[in-house]
């Protein structure tokens, strides 16, 4: 996008370092979360971040900002108690890089241009415990956007 100089890797480097707590301890868990198995912890971040793409695709749309774009997810990430732990952008363009150019970030506020393919990748990464990232790859459109990806989001149990 004409005039919009972020890059991923800046956008990244402006995420990396969340505050909150990074010991691996589990102080950020509601009262009614703490007796979670592993297993089930897992699960309901799992949910949650599909919960906050789901967010993230439906406010992905040609004419609305990085910044709209990445608060959508965002905000269902915070809202599930993750917020310290999501230390990257929502998104970024493809094209012929990998990562460049209109970014879905919280610093982004130029509107994303029509035409654009972005990916739409929320995630959480625990320290010493695990991580979930669901990333898909939309074609924005006026009023929408068109994903191209059709991969099952649910989780296996193996």
């Amino acid at each position: 996008q004409e005039g919009d100089n972020s890059t991923a890797a800046s956008a990244d480097e402006a995420f990396s370092k969340p505050e909150g707590n990074h010991d691996g301890s589990l102080d950020w868990l509601h009262e009614d979360e703490s007796n979670l198995s592993p297993s089930e912890l897992y699960e309901r971040a799992q949910a949650d971040m599909q919960r906050a793409q789901q967010a993230g695709l439906d406010a992905a749309c040609a004419g609305k900002t990085g910044a709209e774009v990445d608060a959508a997810a965002r905000d269902i990430i915070r809202e599930a108690g993750y917020g310290a732990y999501f230390g990257h952008a929502l998104g970024h363009s493809l094209g012929l890089e990998v990562h460049e150019s209109p970014n879905a970030t919280p610093n982004n506020d130029k509107p994303l241009p029509e035409g654009a393919v972005i990916s739409i990748e929320p995630g959480i990464y625990l320290p010493g415990r695990f991580g979930v990232r669901i990333e898909d790859t939309v074609l924005l459109k006026r009023g929408g956007c068109e994903n191209l990806m059709t991969f099952s989001k649910d989780l296996l149990h193996l």
